[in-house]
């Protein structure tokens, strides 16, 4: 075995460990959407739809396009750093870009830490980032860096809180327990990821992050196809032979400079070692979906859903630089070649477990099932099984829920099929409106934790939590629309102002509620207020109508019903389709809930669903908010027609005497019965019963024992209420 192939092991597992289908699409969509920066910075704009000239153009839609990546490089600073020491020790067998300068592995031994807080997808320094260059007046190619960073941020709220949890509910689909150690729908988003940039049309975007320069005896630049750096200049006049080793780049310094305005608190961020994690950032990002020798087969494995596992093979044996007499593997003595691709994918970890499976299938089709997802993971080494073996059953169980949630209904939208994520790339598109929003208020229009009723909101969970609250519904059909990106979702009640109701509601005449909404919508569907009725009816209280068949809006406002009404006792809310024939998705979820044993007997229902009880008794059960989102939303409130009688306080009378005394808050009441529990038995629900009107009541107790007290109010037409409880010693 060669060193040679050692180094290349590590650099194709590396390639795929970092996620980089995600970064495909975020530089597909950035190139679709120039426009969103017309009304930020015009002459942004401008110059990266009609530049100046050819040569600047080139140079601004690079810093564009690795921006629109570059957050998530700083998560894999470890892999990044082990590839760039990796080729440094073997640095005199190697040609450029692949040989590594001594101040390139020296800077990768210091990693960029974010302070507490911070991290590099922070909405808010980066959005005051972008306003520091353009207010600063740096050009287009000096801010290029900073606002595709801002951008992939902006796609990654939108991505990650309305199209992922909404595409997930788009029919009857339940995550496992083992989702339950996971962040909210984990499995959902790495299949998202995996399978949206597959449906990518135009992969013409990676020949201008790997194009360079060369200038002629005479002084002429033309543009040459280049592989593994995302710049090398080639100056025949001047004869000189420059790599992105060799350069300072101005948008890399404008980075760190603006950074460093804003306050961003990072340490050891330089210009320097962000461009030697940028050497290795080229390096991998160009072996996930470069190109051939003749520039064919551009966009590799993703660019590609049809190959097989043999074909990406040959193409990974292939690709790098055709300006070098070697090709990579092309060279290595055939032997190598093929031990080098064996193992190239022992080493490759979760997201992308490719291995040696020899057969015919289309490669995504081992991802769709469980039996295939089995073969794959049975494929690989005994050592890497043992590695992997927890998150692939994870995985697998997950799988498997998703495959017999089939059997209590219908997938329009099957997650793990990769034809549900055909018009994934298009969607992210439309949205380009609300880019253009966030681009105009920053974290303050959508971020993932805001600022509601001066109190911060957990956007992300609540978002998360309403694409599994869908996922308990049948929507049969694709002509239905998939369910709405919820940012949140309330009823209030009327003090002096309008506040936050969640326990129970009572009154004894007009009872006014409001349901607050903010949800991102597409298609023609309902949202309702509806009540529950004491003898199991379901009446509609409030509704309003949503017709946007074609095109995504954020919808924000609120619906007002009056609940007083005698049948009602409890209130929900409904969003579902145009037709009334179908519930997409409904805070009363307990029918839902019970349908099937892979939800109530699921410990991440269980957890996250209540157990199937949507009402919340306490203050301790808030819905909304930091900390209580994740547990207690959504949620139906229980209503009473009685004013419950309050102050319950039970004193001892005599020895074998107690004396129970309330205050009567109500004035329809025709009697008040009282409830007693002896500790360790159950509740007497018809102990006792007294007149209207009453205040007080004295129950005989025996010594030694405790009791619970329980005081309610009834009329005739058996509206009640519950009243305080007491624990007598």
């Amino acid at each position: 075995m060669t060193r040679m192939a050692k180094i290349f092991v590590l650099i194709l597992g590396g390639a795929v460990v970092l996620f980089s289908h995600g970064l495909s699409l975020h530089i597909s969509v950035g190139i679709k959407t120039f426009d969103v920066w017309k009304d930020f910075d015009y002459q942004f704009y401008k110059d990266i739809t009609d530049p100046p000239n050819w040569l600047e153009g080139i140079k601004i839609k690079k810093f564009y396009y690795i921006g629109l990546t570059f957050p998530d490089m700083f998560w894999k600073q470890s892999a990044l750093k082990t590839i760039i020491d990796t080729l440094y020790n073997y640095r005199d067998e190697l040609k450029i870009p692949l040989k590594i300068r001594e101040w390139t592995k020296q800077n990768v031994q210091v990693p960029i830490k974010f302070w507490y807080g911070d991290d590099s997808h922070n909405l808010a320094k980066l959005w005051e980032m972008a306003k520091y260059a353009k207010n600063r007046g740096w050009s287009s190619y000096e801010k290029a860096l900073i606002y595709g960073s801002l951008m992939h941020v902006i796609h990654d709220r939108y991505g990650h809180m309305v199209m992922q949890p909404a595409l997930f509910g788009y029919g009857l689909v339940y995550d496992s327990d083992s989702a339950l150690s996971q962040p909210l729908l984990k499995y959902a988003e790495t299949y998202h990821e995996l399978f949206s940039p597959t449906h990518i049309v135009d992969w013409k975007f990676v020949r201008i992050l790997y194009y360079s320069i060369k200038i002629d005896i005479y002084g002429n630049p033309s543009l040459l196809r280049d592989a593994c750096s995302f710049y090398e200049e080639r100056n025949l006049k001047l004869q000189y032979y420059k790599t992105w080793q060799d350069r300072d780049f101005l948008p890399v310094k404008r980075y760190v400079d603006a950074a460093k305005a804003v306050g961003w608190q990072m340490e050891n961020l330089t210009q320097e070692r962000l461009e030697s994690y940028l050497a290795g950032y080229a390096i991998i990002t160009f072996l996930a979906y470069g190109y051939r020798e003749d520039g064919s087969d551009i966009g590799g494995l993703f660019g590609h859903p049809l190959w097989s596992f043999d074909q990406y093979f040959d193409f990974v044996a292939e690709i790098g630089s055709e300006f070098y007499y070697h090709w990579f593997f092309s060279k290595l003595p055939s032997p190598v070649q093929k031990w080098v691709k064996r193992k190239a994918f022992s080493v490759i970890r979760v997201r992308g477990m490719f291995p040696e499976v020899h057969g015919h299938l289309n490669w995504y089709e081992y991802f769709e099932t469980c039996e295939g997802l089995k073969d794959l993971f049975l494929s690989m080494p005994p050592d890497l099984q043992e590695a992997l073996k927890a998150e692939y059953k994870r995985m697998d169980r997950n799988l498997d829920f998703w495959e017999w949630s089939d059997f209590y209904g219908n997938h329009p939208r099957w997650p793990q099929f990769r034809a549900s994520y055909i018009d994934e790339p298009d969607i992210a598109v439309e949205l380009n409106k609300f880019y253009k929003k966030s681009l105009a208020e920053g974290a303050t229009y959508l971020d993932e934790e805001m600022t509601h009723q001066g109190k911060r909101l957990e956007v992300w969970t609540l978002a998360r939590k309403a694409g599994l609250l869908a996922g308990l519904y049948s929507i049969p059909a694709i002509t239905y629309p998939r369910p709405p990106g919820i940012v949140y979702q309330y009823f209030a009640k009327k003090n002096n102002e309008w506040e936050l109701a969640y326990t129970y509601l009572e009154a004894e005449d007009y009872l006014p509620i409001r349901l607050y909404y903010d949800m991102f919508v597409r298609g023609r569907m309902r949202l309702q207020i509806r009540g529950n009725t004491k003898n199991g009816g379901d009446v509609l209280l409030a509704e309003k109508d949503f017709d946007l068949p074609e095109i995504w809006e954020r919808k924000t406002g609120y619906l007002e019903a009056n609940v007083y009404q005698q049948d009602v006792v409890e209130i929900y809310w409904r969003v579902e389709t145009w037709d009334r024939r179908y519930s997409i998705l409904q805070s009363d979820y307990r029918e839902a809930y019970w349908h099937s044993p892979l939800v109530y007997e699921n410990k991440l229902y269980q957890t996250l669903f209540k157990n199937g009880d949507p009402l919340r008794y306490s203050i301790y059960e808030r819905p909304l908010y930091w900390g209580g989102s994740k547990k207690y939303w959504p949620y139906t409130i229980r209503i009473y027609c009685l004013l419950s009688p309050a102050g319950l306080d039970v004193k001892r009378f005599s020895t074998n005497q107690v004396k129970l005394t309330w205050q009567d808050r109500s004035g329809k009441e025709t009697g008040f019965q009282i409830a007693r529990r002896l500790e360790g038995e159950d509740w007497i629900e018809d102990y006792k019963t007294v007149a209207a009107n009453s205040t007080f009541e004295y129950d005989t107790v025996s010594v030694a024992h405790r009791y619970t007290y329980k005081v309610q109010g009834f009329d005739d037409q058996d509206h009640t209420h519950a009243g305080d409880g007491f624990l007598l010693g």
